[in-house]
Formats: C-alpha cells, structure tokens, sequence
C-alpha cells in the first residue's frame, strides 16, 4: 500500500514577513497510516458470560418444563387409581350402608321399647308419691319395671351382639360357599341333573351335577368300560340309556335372570302326550321345589344347560324315553 503524498511548492509557503525559496523539485512528506482502535479485552468477555448465562438459562427453562410434566403425568396416574379405588370403596358403601339402615331400624325399634319402660318407671313413681296405701305394690311394680328395663338394655346389648355375630357368620358362610361352589362350566351344553333351584333369590343360583349321556350302543359300550358285566350291558336292549358320572361334587353357578326353562313333560295334551312348555326361572323354581305330586318328578329330571359368560342361560328338559 502506498503512503499518500502532500506536494508543496515554494509559492505557498511564508513564515511572516520573510519569503523562503524552496527548491524547483517538490518535497514529498510521508501521511502515516490510520490505525484501528483495538477492541477492549474487557468487553469481548462479558459478551461471552451473557451468552454462556443464556445457554444455562435456557437448559434450566427445559428441564423445568420436563419436571413439571412428569409431575402432571403422575398426578393423572395417581388420580386413575384413586377413581378406581373410590368405585371400589363405593360398592362396599352401599352394601354398608344397607346393613347399617337395617341396624338402625332394629335399634330404633329397642330403644322404643326402652323408652316405653322409662316412662313407665317415671309414672310408677308418680303414683308412689300419691297413693301412699299402695307403696308396697307400687314398690313391687316398680323393681319388676326396673328388671324389665333391665332386661331390655341387655336385650340391646345383645342384639347388637348378634348383629355382629351374624356379620362374621354370614363372611364364613360366604366364604365356605365359594369354597365347594366351583368354577362355573365352560360355554356351551351340558347334560346331567339339578340338585338345588335357587331363581328367586339374588343372584338366582342353581346346583348341577354334570354327567355324560349314552344312549344305544355307546350306552352298552359305556356301561361295559365302567365295569357292568358285558352279558348285563347287552342285556339294556337297543334303547339303553346310560349316564356316567365321573363326580359326585356339584357346581354352583348363577343364573342369568332372563334365562328360559323348557320343559318337556309338564303339560300333557288331550291326545295323550307331552308337548314343550316354556317358562321363566321364577316359575320353573316354584315347580321345582314344591310339593305337588304331578311335578315331583321335575325334581328328578334330567337337564341340559347352556352356559355363556359362566352363568346359565337356558334350562332344557331332557326326553328320555324311547
């Protein structure tokens, strides 16, 4: 880069009142180069720290945002479970709350009658301070109130004794109930015999025995694998009928409320046969288990039941007859 020159000529420069000749050839002087003002050290690193402290300002900011999320999503998982467990507790709830009003009735009912017997006590007294001539029967009267209202409170203490015995009586029998109940048949049909009709209770339940039905041949070969002698099983002719029992234990299954019941010799028709009978399961249970002679037999039928979702659906009647 060359160095900028300022030519002067003789002319143009004076000093006072004296004139200098300068030489013909021109002077040239050297103009020396700006230079730039360098950057202070100081500022150039605080410019640094600003930018590092905005870099851990924002990693900061993202992990905040990350805590709080998580903490949003464990509070939605807590509160799942506890809507959950509240649907829970509220079932136990309601049936509590039953027991209770039933307790509370009982309850009320004795205090009643504790009432009743305090009242009389104060009339008793009241006679006693008139009627001086009968004191000693007044007096009587008066000991046998205070044992009847003795009695009384310890027929409360008891009731409620046996309300709480009862309590654990009915969880033992529950539990033993479920204890030999069983699971419930597969979906499906299934042959064998009814030993317990329970449709009008809540749940309808039903005892069954499940058993394998041979008719024919198979019966005789049937008969002949569970040891009958062969001659004997022949002997069941080709209208044998056979049932093979491989349980004694019987399954408690409930019943679906809207399940149907068909019956096969209930109604008899003028031409001198049976035809098919639907009904409910509250009717079905009040033939089953009463005592009329014409359907005592319906007791010792045999059935067909069909399951869906291990409850019964349906009830059928089986005609065995050849």
């Amino acid at each position: 880069m060359s160095t900028p020159t300022v030519p002067e000529t003789a002319s143009d420069i004076a000093t006072d009142a004296r004139r200098i000749t300068l030489p013909e050839t021109p002077v040239i002087r050297p103009v020396p180069p700006e230079r730039p003002v360098p950057r202070s050290p100081t500022a150039t690193r605080w410019f640094w720290v600003a930018i590092v402290v905005l870099a851990a300002l924002l990693v900061a900011t993202i992990a905040t945002i990350v805590w709080q999320q998580d903490r949003v999503n464990d509070a939605n998982a807590t509160l799942t479970n506890t809507r959950g467990a509240l649907g829970a507790v509220q079932g136990d709830l309601t049936s509590a709350r039953a027991e209770v009003t039933r307790l509370e009735r009982r309850l009320a009912r004795a205090s009643t009658e504790v009432n009743g017997l305090e009242r009389e006590v104060e009339r008793l007294r009241g006679v006693l301070a008139t009627t001086r001539s009968d004191s000693d029967r007044i007096a009587t009267e008066l000991q046998e109130t205070r044992a009847d209202l003795a009695r009384a409170r310890d027929d409360v203490s008891a009731a409620r004794a046996d309300v709480a015995a009862a309590r654990a009586d009915y969880r033992d029998a529950r539990a033993e109930l479920l204890a030999i109940a069983g699971s419930p048949l597969s979906d499906g049909t299934w042959e064998g015999r009814i030993f317990m009709m329970g449709g009008t209770q809540s749940p309808p339940t039903i005892a069954f025995d499940e058993m394998g039905l041979f008719t024919g041949h198979d019966a005789i070969q049937a008969m002949i694998e569970d040891g009958t002698p062969r001659e004997k099983a022949r002997r069941c002719g080709e209208d044998c009928v056979y049932w093979r029992n491989p349980s004694t234990e019987w399954r408690i299954m409930t019943i679906d409320p809207n399940a149907t019941v068909t019956l096969r010799s209930f109604r008899f028709q003028e031409h001198g046969s049976y035809q098919a009978t639907e009904m409910s399961i509250a009717k079905f249970t009040r033939i089953y288990n009463g005592t009329a002679a014409w359907n005592a037999h319906l007791a010792h039928a045999s059935y067909r039941l069909t399951m869906l979702g291990g409850r019964v659906t349906a009830i059928d009647e089986l005609n065995l007859s050849p």
